[in-house]
């Protein structure tokens, strides 16, 4: 395994916990399965989240907002390590740590 991308899993793996306690999204896509259904080989690692509640586009899309400014907020206190930009105006959030980095 090459060490970008296991430096790019282990950053993933110590960001999902924070991400399953937000109950409002579901984890899917390929990083999803790679890592707890099959071990293909990945040419990246993201997170891709969906956000489950059917309400309005704009709620929805304030809800998004909030989820990932606490997300960014958890992580920033308790993995000191990370550098996390968020991009509300997409609905995500780019974590980078000292060599591996992936979007949420």
């Amino acid at each position: 395994m090459k060490k970008e991308y296991r430096e790019q899993v282990r950053l993933l793996l110590d960001v999902l916990p924070f991400v399953g306690e937000e109950r409002k999204l579901a984890l899917h896509g390929g990083t999803a399965i790679n890592l707890f259904v099959r071990n293909m080989p990945r040419l990246s690692v993201d997170i891709d989240l969906t956000y489950i509640p059917v309400e309005d586009r704009e709620t929805t899309l304030g809800n998004i907002r909030e989820i990932l400014l606490r997300l960014k907020r958890r992580m920033e206190t308790n993995l000191i390590q990370l550098s996390i930009e968020p991009k509300p105006e997409l609905g995500k959030l780019f974590i980078s740590s000292e060599g591996s980095s992936f979007v949420s």
